[in-house]
């Protein structure tokens, strides 16, 4: 059973990193992108308005630029990837894929500091 729930698992991995390549292969390709809805309706950037160039920049590795993209989401990489990697941990050992406390906890605190991080850097005074 954990074989099948490890194979899934990474099984799924692949496809979302296919899906991320190909849309990379497609914007360089053909300059175009997923615009960002908020914005075009509002004219101000959402939280994660900038993942985009973020992601294509740190597949060539220009960290600064990943970083100017999308600040706080470049921070919060290694969160991510600790929390995905205890939730697919424990999917694999228990096939739950219930959060447990800790990722509630880390998920409650980024969604708090997402929605900080939304209204601030709209605001002129930081001019990101």
């Amino acid at each position: 059973m954990m074989k099948q729930r490890s194979v899934r698992l990474v099984c799924s991995l692949l496809l979302v990193l296919a899906v991320g390549f190909l849309y990379a292969a497609a914007v360089r390709l053909f300059h175009i992108g997923i615009p960002c809805v908020f914005q075009e309706v509002t004219g101000l950037k959402c939280p994660g308005c900038g993942i985009s160039g973020m992601c294509l920049a740190l597949l060539r590795l220009d960290f600064k630029s990943a970083f100017l993209s999308n600040r706080l989401l470049f921070v919060l990489i290694p969160v991510f990837l600790f929390v995905f990697a205890r939730m697919g941990y424990h999917y694999v050992k228990t096939g739950s894929k219930q959060l447990k406390t800790p990722e509630k906890q880390i998920t409650a605190v980024i969604l708090v500091l997402l929605l900080v991080f939304g209204a601030v850097r709209n605001l002129p005074a930081f001019g990101w």
